[in-house]
């Protein structure tokens, strides 16, 4: 079956075996290999059984996070992501200029988002939902058509709209004056303002096609 984890902020979609006191979504083994959880239920007198990290949400970031407890149900959901079948949609808040409007457009970028690897054309479309004059804030819907680290985050970067929180790519002296606002209405969360609100994909099972749409509210901050 499908398992889905709201993830917070602050939390690691897995271990990091370079960073043990950070706190990962489960607290049991994971194999990086099968990308997957070990989860012991002697207590139950039933054999140790196995939970597949589908994707990876950063640390930062908060959200929709998918698992699954069948090797099989894994292996094609993965296939999906790979070929590029699940529509994943993010809200995140950006720094933005005064004349920042309402309207929709599609960012294609070249970027060399893995040393090594040259540069990959990234893709996302961008919807304007709401802007803040008083603090340049707006609030965007992102929806990557590509799946490459950080590609939000480096894509608002470059153009021109960082991500509010954002301490690797976004714009430090406006964090640091927004998030030391008194002023601000409701007061600024001290965090990377992107969340993973939305999962849909079609899943086929035993000859049928299962349509899975699974979202999540927004932060009260937001």
């Amino acid at each position: 079956g499908l398992w889905v984890i709201e993830k917070p902020i602050g939390v690691l979609s897995h271990p990091n075996h370079m960073k043990f006191n950070e706190p990962s979504i489960l607290n049991a083994p994971y194999n990086i290999k099968t990308e997957s959880y070990s989860i012991k239920n002697a207590e139950n007198g039933l054999p140790e059984s196995s939970l597949h990290l589908l994707h990876r949400l950063d640390k930062a970031t908060s959200g929709i996070l998918l698992l699954a407890d069948s090797a099989q149900t894994a292996s094609t959901i993965k296939g999906l992501f790979k070929t590029r079948q699940i529509q994943k949609t993010y809200v995140a808040i950006v720094h933005s200029p005064p004349s920042f409007a309402k309207h929709k457009f599609t960012w294609e970028d070249q970027y060399e988002f893995k040393k090594g690897m040259g540069k990959q054309v990234a893709k996302t479309e961008v919807t304007v939902l709401q802007h803040n004059r008083d603090h340049n804030l707006s609030q965007l819907l992102l929806e990557p058509k590509t799946g490459f680290t950080h590609q939000l985050r480096i894509q608002c970067a470059l153009h021109g709209v960082p991500i509010l929180g954002d301490d690797i790519h976004g714009n430090f002296s406006l964090n640091k004056v927004l998030f030391s606002r008194q002023s601000s209405i409701p007061p600024l969360k001290n965090r990377l303002y992107l969340h993973a609100q939305r999962i849909n994909f079609t899943l086929k099972k035993g000859g049928q096609a299962n349509q899975v749409d699974i979202s999540s509210s927004k932060p009260d901050e937001f």
